[in-house]
């Protein structure tokens, strides 16, 4: 049986047993099927069919028209590809060249971690924002039990929503199929994305599994093998004093919470934009109220409200920031990645540190992937060999050494003239530490960090450092804001 409709030419269809109500009984054996993409907008599709056998040649067509809306159940499927625009310009993906598909455990030792995906047809489609789900097969009989699933996954996904936030744009999800299932012994990769709700027993092409979002085993798991960059446009009516507290949203299906992915915002084009690698459900948020002590506060409201709705620092408690708290040392390792997008970077049977816990919360104030990740990327170093000490507080001289490594800032090496320029900058500069003192001055002369006054009524006394002060949280606010700003990663703040 051939089929050629939209950009398919002419293939063959393929042979399945075909359970037409999902009884689990069989109806018609010997059936055949096709996924057809590339349908034109707005035009009736016309689908040829070539039935034949040994005696008999006969053709069929089927009309489809095609009208691209975009609300929940809109999808489109496409080859994988550098640039891809759907939904009116509402979701821009693209790709360095060269991009494929790699599973996320590539580095596990065992056999078929390594393998190569190429030629995948990505799903793009916009799915209801209460419950996730995208086609609602209301012409379809479901299977026993189905809508106790669609109910349960629907109200983990919607109640796993931060309460402090709302969604500013549809929920979209994307997909790129499966990697080859390395239990069976056939090749059996699934090629294009797929709904993320499958009914019980589904199978792909070829008969390899494919279940429901929810239940996809971490071997399966695609990734892509460099990363890209997602845009998301928001809701346009949104003044652009919004863009300090808009953000991106990323559902974690293996952690089953929505993961604050941070991102540019363009006030402009109403759009954010986060590095892309995994696939999945994607939304933007607006905080919609932060902390009594944030928004109490004396001088740091905007900062922290910004650096709180970005995702880069976490509250101490559900109803409490913590704003004039210190910052420690594994917080303000975290914030640096969170700030910046550093990949995540660790094994959990690999540590730079002996007191840093193999924890993964993502609720927490700092977890061991981060503290990881900034040692290996070379933001951290240890107090002591094998020790980082990661819930003492981080002081201000500290600080200004990990933002130096994170930023790779360009540090004077001449220890005359650095002295003899902190001198003229802080009156107490011979009690910051020999080597932090390079990074404190670069980290000043971009103003970063700045001095407290002698004396607030007489400018002329001059300022202070106070290197060994704990760095408040308030403080770490700011300071990562200035570092956004000049990075043009976030508005400047006052």
């Amino acid at each position: 049986m051939l089929i050629k409709g939209g950009d398919i030419k002419s293939v063959a269809m393929e042979k399945i047993d075909f359970d037409s109500d999902n009884d689990g009984l069989i109806d018609y054996p010997n059936a055949y099927r096709y996924f057809v993409t590339g349908l034109k907008a707005g035009k009736v599709n016309k689908i040829e069919m070539t039935i034949s056998n040994a005696n008999d040649v006969s053709k069929e067509t089927l009309e489809i028209k095609y009208v691209p809306t975009n609300i929940p159940g809109a999808g489109f499927l496409e080859t994988m590809k550098s640039s891809h625009k759907q939904f009116d310009g509402s979701l821009s993906l693209k790709f360095p060249k060269g991009t494929t598909l790699i599973r996320q455990d590539f580095n596990v030792p065992q056999n078929l971690k390594n393998q190569i995906f190429d030629g995948h047809k990505v799903m793009f489609a916009i799915a209801n924002p209460e419950d996730g789900v995208v086609d609602r097969r209301e012409y379809e009989t479901l299977p026993a039990n189905f809508d106790l699933i669609l109910q349960s996954f629907g109200t983990r996904f919607n109640v796993s929503f931060p309460t402090h936030f709302i969604k500013s744009s549809p929920v979209f999800w994307i997909d790129a199929g499966l990697a080859d299932d390395p239990v069976t012994n056939t090749y059996d990769p699934l090629k294009f994305g797929v709904d993320p709700y499958q009914f019980p027993g589904a199978k792909g092409p070829g008969g390899g599994d494919i279940p429901t979002y929810d239940n996809r085993p971490d071997n399966r798991q695609l990734v892509t093998s460099k990363i890209g960059t997602l845009e998301l446009k928001y809701d346009e009516n949104m003044r652009d004093t919004v863009g300090t507290i808009i953000t991106a949203f990323r559902y974690d299906v293996k952690n089953k919470y929505w993961e604050n992915v941070g991102g540019v915002v363009d006030t402009k084009k109403h759009t954010i934009t986060v590095p892309f690698s995994q696939f999945g459900y994607y939304v933007v948020g607006k905080m919609v109220y932060s902390f009594y002590d944030i928004t109490q506060h004396p001088y740091a409201k905007n900062y922290l409200e910004a650096i709180y709705a970005k995702g880069v620092m976490n509250p101490i408690s559900y109803d409490q920031f913590g704003a004039d708290l210190p910052t420690s040392r594994g917080e303000f390792a975290r914030m640096m990645v969170k700030a910046i997008d550093i990949p995540l970077n660790y094994e959990l049977s690999k540590s730079h540190f002996d007191d840093v816990p193999y924890t993964i919360n993502p609720d927490a104030l700092w977890d061991f992937r981060y503290v990881e990740t900034a040692a290996r990327q070379g933001l951290i170093r240890g107090t002591t060999p094998r020790a980082f000490e990661p819930s003492a507080s981080v002081s201000r001289e500290q600080a200004a050494v990990i933002i130096a490594r994170t930023l790779n800032m360009k540090l004077d090496t001449d220890s005359k003239k650095i002295d003899a320029s902190l001198q003229k900058l802080f009156k107490d500069y011979a009690q910051i530490e020999f080597y932090a003192r390079p990074a404190v001055l670069a980290v000043a002369k971009k103003g970063f960090i700045l001095g407290t006054p002698v004396d607030p009524a007489d400018p002329k006394k001059g300022n202070v450092f106070e290197p060994k002060s704990n760095l408040l949280r308030s403080d770490s606010a700011i300071l990562v804001a200035r570092v956004l700003a000049d990075k043009k990663r976030l508005p400047k703040l006052n």
